[in-house]
């Protein structure tokens, strides 16, 4: 009897480990872009139109109901974008984790892409300053 005792909390501990290990991806990804989109709020851009672009994630849920946004001011919009975004990243990183996506290669993908839209920035404003 207690071999079989062993047996189900060996598999018990099974299930809670592989349970463990199969949420980073549905956990972080939305509490980075949630973290971005926040921070990305305080330096907007032209008519927070930086701000629009980097929160594409989240703008679905504000044009499904409008009433959401409360008072004129782009802040009435942060709650519902923030909401309706880190729903889209949960679901996206949900879809990354049952597909086992390696976390190496998407830090590898997301820094190459990081870097290169940095370079690409830095290009772009070079040639405005020198106009």
């Amino acid at each position: 009897m207690s071999d079989q005792a062993t047996i189900q909390v060996t598999r018990g501990d099974w299930a809670l480990s592989r349970l463990g290990r199969g949420w980073f991806f549905t956990i972080g990804l939305p509490i980075v872009w949630g973290t971005i989109c926040v921070f990305n709020f305080r330096s907007p851009g032209d008519e927070h139109g930086g701000w629009g672009v980097g929160s594409l994630a989240g703008l679905w849920f504000l044009l499904l109901f409008p009433r959401l946004h409360i008072g004129n001011s782009p802040l009435g919009a942060l709650p519902a974008v923030l909401f309706g975004g880190m729903l889209t990243m949960s679901l996206l990183g949900l879809a990354m984790d049952k597909l086992r996506c390696p976390k190496l290669l998407w830090l590898i993908l997301w820094l190459a892409t990081a870097a290169l839209l940095t370079l690409n920035g830095s290009r772009s404003l070079n040639r405005i300053r020198a106009r």
